[in-house]
């Protein structure tokens, strides 16, 4: 019987929708480390999928072009205010104009996992600024269903403080 129960869980397993995790970093030339006076500003979204590493949809949009060429597009591993090594290129080739698209790049399983701490962030390279013209930690984003289940929450706590205070 405990066989039977194993395979079955074994087979629910494999049939399992891969899950996605949501992740997003506000870039700017304050963040680097030493800040690099860029006006330019960017937010990043990247989709990942959990099992893998693998990223799977990557995109974001220049605030305005850099005044000179990009040079590097990566995933750093370190904590805020913390230079770290190039974990993920994802190079100049993801820029078209201020749009940004990629996909494809697989996050070491170390590095995926600093990353869902908040210790990683990316950087773009220019070549003005060849250590990091703007830089973003990347944070998970909470996924809606946990966002509901922390507003109920709070709203079953506002209830039961208004309930007791009578």
């Amino acid at each position: 019987m405990k066989l039977i129960f194993g395979i079955a869980l074994l087979g629910a397993a494999a049939i399992a929708p891969a899950v996605t995790l949501q992740f997003a970093a506000n870039l700017t030339g304050a963040q680097e480390v030493v800040p690099s006076g860029s006006r330019v500003t960017s937010t990043i979204t990247i989709s990942v999928d959990d099992s893998t590493g693998v990223i799977t949809s990557g995109s974001g949009t220049l605030s305005q072009a850099f005044s000179t060429a990009i040079t590097g597009f990566h995933i750093h591993e370190a904590p805020i205010g913390v230079n770290g090594g190039v974990k993920v290129d994802i190079g100049p080739g993801a820029f078209s104009g201020t749009n940004i698209v990629f996909s494809g790049q697989v996050i070491p399983a170390a590095t995926y996992a600093a990353m869902k701490l908040g210790n990683t962030y990316f950087n773009i390279h220019t070549s003005q600024f060849g250590g990091g013209e703007i830089r973003g930690q990347i944070e998970a984003v909470p996924e809606p269903a946990t966002l509901a289940g922390v507003a109920l929450g709070l709203a079953a706590l506002a209830r039961r403080r208004r309930s007791g205070s009578r």
